[in-house]
């Protein structure tokens, strides 16, 4: 999938010994071990519509606000059909967090990274509108609960 993305500090990356788009996150535990099977479990078409997010996503912070929000919308249902098209290793992946006070203590980092990180209107709007679907499913808001704690936030 890396092949497929654009990203100019990749080489970088590469030879500093750490995957150029996680931020460290794999090192910290908060990749579970099960992603690797979700990502196995994905066809050509959608691995290549997981790239094509991952790209359209970057892009968001450079679009006017409203066409960033409509193009956001439009992300946010792509990335919710993937979900749902591997509901079982996504909902496996989410149910390798850690739950009690480490989970919600993750959960909280990976918000203030996300904000930080992210914080172009459109791009917090995908993350706000695709957090909403997952919670509004009871499949996947019973596991984003059982490690977020009864309020996530993202």
């Amino acid at each position: 999938m890396e092949a497929r993305i654009a990203h100019p500090g990749r080489q970088h990356a590469r030879t500093a010994g750490r995957a150029p788009d996680d931020g460290g996150t794999r090192l910290l535990g908060m990749v579970p071990d099960s992603a690797i099977p979700f990502i196995e479990g994905l066809d050509e078409a959608d691995r290549e519509l997981a790239a094509q997010q991952i790209a359209d996503f970057t892009r968001l912070s450079t679009l006017p606000e409203k066409e960033g929000r409509a193009e956001a919308h439009r992300l946010v249902h792509n990335s919710w059909g993937l979900a749902c098209r591997h509901k079982e290793h996504a909902l496996a992946v989410l149910d390798d967090l850690p739950s009690g006070a480490l989970g919600r203590a993750m959960w909280r980092l990976t918000h203030v990274l996300t904000t930080s990180s992210y914080p172009h209107p459109a791009q917090q709007a995908f993350v706000a509108e695709l957090m909403e679907l997952m919670l509004a499913d009871p499949d996947f808001a019973a596991t984003i609960r059982r490690s977020a704690g009864e309020e996530p936030v993202l």
